[in-house]
């Protein structure tokens, strides 16, 4: 399918046809950069699964009608909405996405995510451990989540349109034996690459539902400051290393989410860090 494809062959790297976080992903993954095996629906996925299920004019005229005070009513009206239509061309779809490995990452990302100015960190859906069966419905969920209070709420504020599209990104899962966000600018603005890690899968340390281990290096001679993680002393550095590179590829500073199975490195998304980053 010309709009599911593996992220390797994704000649565009534009927002606009992959969202904001799967632009960034593509791009590393053709740079060279370790990251899980993977495939992108694209932006138009969802525009012709709402046109599909005549439910588009409805979604856009609700969403025109979101504001602090209907945000909640509205929202849920859209979230059911684009849950309960059915998806065209599952057979192709699911063909493209049993080409991996189960199970799955099933991450949103929207156009307007991730970009320079903006963040949604933490708004959209992300389902991990994903079935084969399960899929397709993760895949709506994520589009749902468009809708979802938050993402709604961090709109109005940035006075952005209410409705837009979303890709959504199906992965090979890793196992990870430690997981974590490194940012290569520290957000108190020290000059050191800061990192947060946490044994296992990384989410709740991103939701901030735990408490993480962390690290700090120089940026500029890697020196080790503070080492509280599970990473080894070279893992540390070839991370710093590798996050160093990824900034330079991607043009500004970055906030990283990574992990590590079996001493190998993986990077799963990377973010501009923006202003609002500690509000999410």
């Amino acid at each position: 399918m010309e709009q599911v494809k593996r992220i390797a062959e994704w000649e565009s790297n534009s927002a606009e046809v992959l969202g904001g976080k799967g632009k960034s992903l593509a791009e590393l993954h053709q740079s060279g950069f370790n990251t899980p095996e993977g495939l992108i629906l694209s932006n138009g996925v969802f525009e012709e699964y709402l046109k599909a299920n005549e439910i588009l004019s409805q979604v856009k005229q609700l969403s025109k009608d979101l504001n602090r005070d209907s945000f909640r009513e509205k929202g849920e009206q859209i979230r059911e909405l684009v849950l309960q239509g059915e998806i065209q061309n599952q057979g192709e779809i699911l063909s493209e996405i049993e080409t991996l490995d189960p199970p799955y990452a099933v991450r949103s990302s929207s156009v307007s995510e991730d970009s320079d100015t903006l963040s949604f960190a933490g708004m959209h859906h992300t389902g991990l451990e994903v079935a084969d069966s399960e899929v397709l419905e993760e895949v709506k969920k994520c589009w749902a989540s468009l809708f979802s209070d938050r993402a709604v709420v961090y709109r109005l504020t940035k006075d952005l349109k209410p409705y837009e599209e979303m890709a959504v990104i199906v992965q090979q899962m890793v196992d990870a034996d430690i997981s974590g966000v490194l940012f290569t600018e520290n957000p108190d603005g020290s000059d050191e690459i800061y990192i947060e890690s946490t044994e296992g899968l990384g989410e709740k340390l991103v939701s901030g539902e735990i408490t993480p281990t962390k690290a700090k290096l120089e940026r500029e001679s890697l020196e080790t400051i503070k080492q509280e993680t599970g990473l080894s002393s070279s893992e540390l550095k070839e991370l710093a290393e590798k996050s160093l590179e990824i900034e330079e590829q991607l043009g500004s500073p970055q906030d990283i989410e990574w992990c590590v199975k079996d001493g190998e490195t993986f990077f799963l998304q990377s973010r501009p860090i923006t202003g609002d980053m500690n509000e999410n």
